[in-house]
């Protein structure tokens, strides 16, 4: 048996290079008696491929469905973020109404009432009230600066998420290449325990 070229035919099978003959060949050499247990493995490999075992081709339109299942999965994303955004300017805004009215209602109890009878102090009294609510109101936009912080932080925290996602997704194909080694090695021991 001639270890050096079953090696050299083996690496070039491996690589894509081999012809039906060289295939053929290397068949015949796997199946000598006596092949060192290093080649256990191929000879199991080829034996099975020689019993008719093939692996299965994807069925019609698998890669449009998968592509499909991708899309769908994005836009779900996208709807959800959406949602949870327009829940936070509503909230925001509830809010905001809510703080103005109750101003307004406790400020009117406050108030003197409609009538004077000088023009020049419900002049005066206008141009107060005015003041008050425009300081009040700069004192809230002063809050909503803060709001504003916490939500660009939390944006930013979102798409370190979906990075995190991409990677995993990326990272899950390599589990059926780790899949295929642990097949190798268990077929290894078995030759092996034999």
């Amino acid at each position: 048996m001639n270890l050096p070229e079953l090696k050299l035919l083996l690496e070039r099978y491996y690589n894509g290079e081999t012809s039906s003959d060289e295939e053929e060949k290397i068949r015949k050499m796997l199946s000598d008696k006596n092949l060192p247990g290093e080649y256990f493995p191929e000879r199991e490999m080829f034996e099975q491929f020689s019993a008719g075992m093939t692996i299965p081709e994807p069925s019609i339109g698998f890669k449009e469905r998968i592509m499909k299942a991708i899309d769908n999965h994005e836009k779900e994303s996208a709807i959800k973020g959406l949602r949870r955004r327009i829940y936070t300017v509503t909230s925001v805004a509830a809010s905001l109404l809510i703080l103005i009215s109750s101003y307004l209602i406790i400020s009117r109890e406050k108030m003197p009432d409609d009538t004077f009878t000088d023009p020049l102090v419900a002049y005066n009294e206008t141009k107060r009230v005015l003041l008050e609510v425009s300081t009040n109101l700069n004192r809230g936009y002063q809050e909503l600066d803060d709001l504003a912080y916490i939500n660009r932080a939390k944006e930013s925290l979102g798409a370190i998420g979906k990075s995190a996602s991409t990677v995993e997704n990326e990272l899950s194909q390599l589990g059926y290449m780790q899949k295929g080694l642990d097949l190798y090695d268990l077929v290894s021991k078995v030759k092996s325990s034999e």
